[in-house]
């Protein structure tokens, strides 16, 4: 299953080139009880290996993900906005 319209819109607006501002704009709104969904949304796309990167890409943008290193960068990049959006949570488990 692909991820949410709703999660690809909400980390386009917050997450693009994962600007650290912007990501902290993102985990305030989280804990004042906005996007209630967006955690188990984003944990199970993050952990699910089948989705390839496409969502990926078009969630945060080409420019960040299209950078050399491929799977294992995008790995570095979703666990760091994972660390951002919920510092105290590690991130998803990928299999």
């Amino acid at each position: 299953m692909q991820p949410s319209i709703q999660l690809i819109q909400v980390l386009r607006t917050y997450c693009d080139r994962l600007e650290p501002d912007s990501m902290a704009d993102l985990r305030l709104s989280i804990q004042r009880g906005r996007y209630p969904w967006l955690r188990d949304e984003l944990a199970a796309a993050v952990g699910n290996t089948d989705l390839g990167d496409d969502w990926w890409s078009h969630a945060i943008g080409d420019h960040v993900s299209a950078e050399p290193g491929t799977a294992e960068r995008q790995d570095c990049l979703q666990d760091r906005l994972w660390r951002a959006l919920f510092p105290t949570e590690p991130p998803p488990q990928r299999p």
